[in-house]
């Protein structure tokens, strides 16, 4: 084996980065005044929410559209689960939930909920699933995406609800943003927010704001980053809360609409969600209603 010498290994050494211990000392004191300026600024809205909140789950209730049929849409869980593939259990056991509803982020202050998602083909449940589209790439979502490669289950799905919020249409956000582009963000957090050099929050005043902001590819860094609910996760607990069965919404992954399903708020038979037949004889609920337990 040859020997590398001095000359050549230090020509193909390169620095990428270089910083001082008192640099990370001030990145963790400026990513400490950035957490608690999220966990203040939720405090501060949640404040303002529960003032206007019949206000606002009224607004919704008014902006829903009536009767959605689905058939032969497309639903994805881990393989462990294939026998109760309309579990929404999954959907409050992760880490932080789902783009409509709240997981395991903090149960004391953000009570989990759950949802059912379902995508309109194949191609976006698994873009959605996995998190990427990989059509830049020309590789599929799943060789594309980083997460974790195990088996899983996609089974064909068809359903009815008897009211969904449309967010193919941003009309449809016209009364909920008429009261709540009137909350304020308080001024000392604005300060803070200047003195990191971070552009200062602000209230969302039209339906495309919102829509930009629920529709948000990147929405989990919230989450993350500042332990609190992302915006389209607030979203999703109001809708739920005015007895909205589900919200269509155009997929930020793939080419088509998905649905987030809220099974607590079926009445009756009308509203469900099935696996299409046939499907094995160990599937424990292989349709989810009303009259049904859920999982």
């Amino acid at each position: 084996m040859k020997r590398v010498s001095k000359k050549l290994a230090n020509k193909q050494t390169q620095i990428l980065d270089s910083f001082t211990v008192e640099k990370i000392k001030d990145w963790r004191k400026t990513g400490n005044i950035f957490v608690r300026i999220q966990a203040e600024l939720y405090a501060s809205l949640a404040a303002q929410r529960s003032v206007v909140q019949e206000r606002l789950l009224k607004a919704l209730s008014s902006s829903a559209s009536e009767s959605l049929e689905f058939n032969n849409w497309v639903r994805i869980v881990p393989y462990e689960y294939s026998d109760m593939p309309l579990s929404v259990k999954g959907s409050i056991l992760s880490d932080p939930g789902g783009r409509f509803n709240i997981g395991e982020i903090d149960d004391f202050r953000f009570p989990r909920f759950s949802a059912l998602y379902v995508a309109e083909n194949r191609k976006t449940a698994m873009a959605e699933y996995f998190g990427q589209s990989g059509a830049e790439s020309g590789l599929e979502p799943h060789e594309f995406s980083l997460r974790d490669t195990r088996s899983i289950s996609i089974v064909s799905v068809r359903g009815k609800l008897d009211s969904y919020l449309d967010l193919t249409s941003a009309a449809s956000l016209k009364l909920f943003v008429s009261i709540a582009k009137h909350f304020k963000v308080p001024n000392q957090l604005r300060s803070l927010a200047k003195k990191l050099g971070i552009k200062p929050a602000r209230v969302i005043e039209s339906e495309a704001e919102l829509m930009t902001s629920l529709l948000d590819p990147d929405w989990r860094a919230l989450p993350a980053i500042a332990g609190v609910p992302a915006n389209c996760q607030t979203f999703g607990h109001f809708v739920q809360a005015s007895g909205i069965e589900g919200i269509l919404f155009p997929s930020v992954r793939g080419e088509a609409n998905c649905l987030a399903i809220f099974p607590i708020n079926f009445r009756g038979t009308a509203s469900f969600v099935e696996i299409l037949p046939p499907h094995p004889h160990y599937v424990t609920q292989p349709r989810i209603d009303a009259t049904l337990p859920k999982v």
